[in-house]
């Protein structure tokens, strides 16, 4: 497997780090293309860019596709080689971590 030259920011980590917190803030996005499996429905989050491509029954409103779009970095933003990946309530610790060093800086 080939190595990821990109770093994300510590603005990227951050938003990435809400993100896996708080879930994505989705916006509707035009659809680019159809991907033959029900009606498009596309959003991006406002917060990390990342995007979630639905294909729609039109008849029913079922989900029938479901593809997620990620920016760069961000699936291995948080990743230590040989460690599980951390869980949602490691996120919760981190981002608590990180706003008492913000008070602390100001």
């Amino acid at each position: 497997m080939g190595r990821r030259l990109y770093r994300p920011s510590s603005d990227d980590k951050s938003n990435f780090m809400r993100c896996r917190t708080y879930g994505h803030m989705m916006d509707d996005i035009p659809s680019e293309d159809d991907t033959g499996f029900g009606d498009p429905l596309w959003v991006r989050c406002q917060r990390c860019g990342t995007e979630r491509h639905d294909g729609i029954n039109r008849n029913t409103g079922a989900v029938v596709y479901r593809r997620y779009v990620y920016p760069d970095g961000y699936k291995d933003a948080f990743r230590v080689e040989g460690a599980d990946p951390p869980a949602r309530t490691d996120y919760r610790m981190m981002l608590l971590q990180q706003r008492i060093r913000e008070a602390r800086d100001q």
